[in-house]
């Protein structure tokens, strides 16, 4: 069986191949203002369909140099069997050439409010192209900014990549027992999870050790690692990170020395920062049976002792007590008190 991408691909050539003299009926140059309408015949679930049809625009992209200015996709004319789907592409300048027409013109027609109930995007406004231009240019600025500070910020401690490394492979070599842990009370993934956060991380400080960037922007990449990893504890983990990047630029940005506020005070305070915020994307708190019942009391007694060390072994104790608790949130919830104090959940 071919490859979904391969099936796009040759779909695209038969619609596109200039040099195909059975098909090619319509040219199509990269400077064209181009419709796309994908049709499931109705055997196609609304996962499979989206894959499918962001596989075109990136084979459309990638291939063809063409991207699409409207995008009509549905269950439009459907087949018995309902297996398959079908691409069309409209070349809405050549179009409008023919038809003496202005370009805007055409696509006023396209995407003027319709009563056929089937059609995608029925009662379609077109966008506002220059607003939206300006805002996704404030952003793109605003982005720039931001990753132009965090090149100014304090350079990354000679212990830290060291340090990382090594709980990295920690956590590594603790996924069987994770896995085994959220198999009996979840839903087996939270191993492969902790796994795949680690492996990024890895990949990234492999990239940057022998040169490494200020403690900022290392910072920053670590939080896209544990992003791109997904699932419930990637957004958590994710979110904090990237709160404690913000509240600790926000401190040592303040001087020309960044250097020099990089204390155990201000890291502690930051990481508190980063815990509250945190709190406003989740209910879930101490008691729970969740990573917040160790997140929140390491992080409170680093900022209230200042003693790493300790903190560690009181997220150690709290990892532990888990086991004896009954789970509040998760898929943990659904297992009967009978299975609760086989494993932790954390």
């Amino acid at each position: 069986m071919s490859l979904p991408e391969d099936v796009i691909k040759e779909m695209l050539r038969y619609l596109l191949d200039a040099s195909d003299t059975d098909r090619a009926f319509v040219p199509f140059a990269p400077t064209d203002n181009v419709v796309m309408l994908v049709n499931n015949f109705g055997g196609l679930s609304g996962l499979e369909f989206d894959a499918m049809i962001n596989l075109a625009l990136v084979a459309l992209k990638r291939d063809w140099q063409i991207v699409p200015t409207r995008i009509y996709a549905g269950v439009l004319e459907t087949s018995l069997n309902g297996q398959g789907f079908s691409i069309t592409l409209g070349n809405m300048s050549g179009m409008a050439q023919a038809m003496d027409l202005h370009i805007d013109e055409v696509i006023a027609l396209l995407d003027a409010p319709t009563n056929a109930p089937a059609w995608p995007k029925n009662g379609y406004k077109p966008r506002n192209i220059n607003k939206e231009t300006e805002a996704l240019r404030n952003k793109a600025n605003a982005a720039a900014a931001d990753k132009s500070a965090l090149q100014r910020g304090p350079a990354t401690p000679a212990s830290l990549i060291p340090a990382l490394r090594s709980a990295c492979k920690a956590a590594l070599q603790a996924e069987p027992t994770i896995t085994q842990y959220d198999l009996q009370m979840g839903d087996g993934d939270c191993g492969e999870a902790v796994a795949g956060v680690c492996k990024a991380i890895l990949a990234n400080l492999d990239a940057v050790e022998a040169n490494p960037p200020p403690l900022l922007a290392l910072l920053a990449s670590i939080g896209e690692n544990v992003e791109d990893v997904g699932g419930s504890l990637g957004a958590i983990l994710s979110i904090l990170v990237t709160a404690f990047t913000h509240a600790l630029a926000t401190t040592t940005l303040s001087t020309s020395t960044p250097s020099s506020l990089l204390t155990t005070s201000t890291v502690s305070t930051a990481a508190l920062s980063a815990l509250s915020n945190l709190k406003n994307y989740t209910s879930a708190r101490e008691g729970d049976r969740t990573v917040m019942d160790v997140l929140i009391p390491f992080i409170e007694h680093l900022a209230a002792s200042g003693d790493l060390e300790k903190s560690v072994q009181v997220a150690e104790e709290r990892a532990a007590a888990t086991s004896e608790m009954k789970a509040r949130f998760g898929r943990a919830t659904y297992i009967s008190d009978e299975g609760g104090g086989e494993g932790e959940d954390t």
